[in-house]
């Protein structure tokens, strides 16, 4: 049986004050570090009862000072019901955070490494297994959520890199997952099933039928698992590689999947092999082994990774700017002149300096009204740097952003062309989670194909 934290619904009104950003980024890292490792911070959030309608969610997590003492927070907005923010839950770092909409009241929260289903009408919520196992994420599709059981918990670890054969430096040992898979229906009639009794790394992509995963223990593979269960291993997944460093794109007509990845005798920082497979036959159309990388994710700190892209079905380009082009069927590289003549032939498609999303328009940094020349908002500093947050709502009549120069909270409303305060002063993780259908807000609502939920911190 789950059990439930029931709290009291809050009354009353909150005086926001504004608390002062951190200069330091260095010093935010070294909090975030100690309080996550602080086992008083690391329980479960406890909640306050809030009032919804079947209109997109905004939440925002908002510093406070309380006695003295900072606490974080978060606030939840229903802007369709024009009603004030109102208060779900407040403490100390790490803060909930909300990660999916099940129901107009249902709300999927993830605290640390853990997933809770939220009662946002009652200020309840309760594990979605009903262990202290870590549980990640993979998607929202169809009513159902599929979610990770880690049976092998996150240390919270990088890779530990040692010298080579030839002073090349090369990974000795990372976290390796051993993952089970469950579906849970957002109904809540039932506990969360287990899809598959196979042991999961990785999962590389989900769609509409099923999942592309890497999986777990000695007989590692690449494999496709069903919706129903039905597991179809599809290649060996070589021991020397290294899971979590795998990039993948399926060609445009999903016909081939092209993988980029770290072998763990091959020189970490310059590095990377790349293999065709074609999913049909099961077989490795096209590999290159050591292609030399030099591109760097500085911020995430991560290693260098090998660029890839289709320019159709079957011509694959890679490597620093898409230098090299492999044709699969004749499984061999094109020449240089070759090469030339497909790009201009199939360029590369690139991003559009402006997109637009429902009522606006935004490019880095920069939100407009859509057809509009001047943007409403910006979060960039003098330098068009971005320094502060800006999200728009799933169906975009909504965004919400935090102001560089003022430093406080602004919501926009798309549909009449107007901009408000929302609070007084700075904010974080600004979160949109999409309006449900009024005629059935059971249904939960489903994620893109191929989405994969963002890792949680240290993932």
């Amino acid at each position: 049986m789950v059990t439930k934290t029931d709290l009291a619904a809050a009354t009353g009104k909150w005086h926001l004050k504004p608390v002062p950003v951190f200069a330091s980024a260095s010093f935010i890292a070294v909090a975030w570090a100690i309080v996550c490792f602080t086992p008083a911070y690391c329980g479960e959030p406890q909640f306050r009862a809030v009032t919804v309608g079947n209109g997109p969610l905004l939440f925002v997590t908002h510093p406070e000072r309380v006695d003295g003492a900072r606490l974080e927070t978060i606030y939840v907005v229903d802007p369709a019901a024009e009603q004030e923010p109102q208060m779900l839950w407040q403490g100390d770092v790490p803060t909930p955070e909300p990660v999916g909409r099940l129901g107009r009241d249902t709300v999927l929260i993830r605290q640390m490494f853990q997933l809770f289903v939220l009662d946002l009408a009652q200020g309840t919520h309760s594990a979605i297994l009903p262990n202290d196992n870590q549980t990640k994420l993979v998607a929202i599709d169809h009513g159902k959520v599929f979610f990770l059981e880690r049976a092998i918990a996150d240390p919270l670890r990088g890779y530990k890199l040692r010298s080579g054969k030839n002073n090349e430096t090369v990974v000795k040992d990372y976290y390796r997952p051993c993952d089970r898979l469950y579906s849970f229906d957002v109904s809540g009639i039932e506990p969360a099933k287990l899809v598959t009794g196979t042991k999961i790394e990785r999962v590389l992509a989900k769609d509409h039928e099923g999942f592309w995963v890497i999986t777990a223990g000695d007989d590692r593979a690449l494999a496709r698992i069903q919706l129903n269960g039905t597991v179809e291993r599809i290649i060996p997944f070589d021991s020397h590689w290294v899971a979590p460093d795998t990039k993948h794109e399926f060609s445009p007509d999903g016909k081939y999947l092209a993988l980029a990845l770290l072998h763990d005798e091959h020189d970490f920082h310059s590095e990377r092999e790349l293999i065709v497979i074609d999913l049909a036959e099961k077989r490795v159309a096209y590999s290159a082994e050591r292609t030399s990388v030099e591109n760097w994710d500085e911020y995430s700190g991560g290693g260098p990774w090998l660029d890839i892209r289709w320019l159709d079905e079957t011509r694959l380009s890679f490597g620093m700017f898409f230098s090299q082009v492999v044709d699969i069927k004749r499984g061999s590289p094109l020449s240089r002149s070759e090469a030339t003549r497909i790009r201009k032939k199939v360029p590369v498609e690139r991003e559009p300096e402006r997109k637009t999303v429902g009522c606006f328009d935004h490019r880095f940094g920069l939100l407009y009204f859509k057809g509009r020349g001047t943007p409403v908002a910006s979060v960039l500093d003098d330098r068009n740097v971005r320094v502060t947050d800006l999200a728009i709502s799933p169906e975009g009549e909504w965004a919400a952003f935090v102001s560089p120069r003022d430093r406080d909270t602004y919501i926009v409303d798309g549909k009449h062309k107007q901009k408000s305060l929302l609070l007084s002063g700075w904010s974080y993780d600004i979160t949109w989670l999409p309006a449900v259908n009024k005629s059935d807000d059971k249904e939960a609502q489903s994620t893109p194909a191929g989405y994969i939920q963002k890792p949680a911190a240290g993932e």
